[in-house]
């Protein structure tokens, strides 16, 4: 992933979290105000490599249309509370 400059539809961030061990979250912009806030949907954690004991490399996978849509804000690649 990039380092997002302009937020638009469509694009892939993630949210890094947790204390000694760290979690990723994944979501997808599905709108973008002039403003620059973002409305992003949840996706699904696919891992890709297991890469050691309880340690994985994980990707995005399908989004999660009945979770409830986030307002958000985006700063670089990672994602805020609006």
């Amino acid at each position: 992933m990039q380092k997002v400059e302009k937020p638009e539809v469509g694009q892939i961030l993630y949210s890094s979290w947790g204390w000694e061990q760290t979690n990723i979250d994944f979501y997808q912009i599905v709108r973008v105000s002039d403003k620059g806030t973002v409305w992003i949907q949840p996706m699904q954690r696919v891992v890709k490599e297991v890469v050691g004991w309880e340690q994985y490399e994980v990707v995005p996978g399908e989004v999660i249309f009945e979770k409830e849509v986030l307002e958000s804000i985006v700063t670089g690649k990672q994602i805020g509370r609006a």
